[in-house]
């Protein structure tokens, strides 16, 4: 596996990246690009749906044709920070800031 950085300066230029790199089968989407990345998707997990952000990209190749989906991964991980520390009790959180964690419910 190579992990390679693609920075675009615009969403407009994904399309020529993935063309560009057929060997692609994933991306993470970063700030600012996680809810404008949506439109360019075939397919979203209910959960980023839910979120309004994708930060995960899996890419389907099938020939030609290119299949993208995406999902968010903020929440499961923010949960997973959490849990050692959560007992039974804990019921609330109160989540300051405005990343993709801070969107779920």
């Amino acid at each position: 596996m190579r992990i390679s950085n693609f920075p675009i300066d615009n969403i407009q230029k994904l399309s020529d990246l993935l063309k560009k790199n057929p060997e692609l089968t994933g991306l993470n989407v970063t700030i600012p690009y996680k809810e404008q990345v949506l439109k360019y998707l075939d397919e979203i997990d209910p959960e980023a749906k839910e979120i309004g952000a994708v930060n995960t990209i899996k890419i389907y190749r099938n020939s030609d044709k290119l299949k993208l989906k995406g999902f968010n991964s903020d929440v499961y991980g923010f949960q997973k920070s959490l849990q050692p520390y959560l007992t039974e009790y804990h019921k609330k959180a109160l989540v300051l800031g405005s990343g993709g964690a801070s969107k779920s419910n």
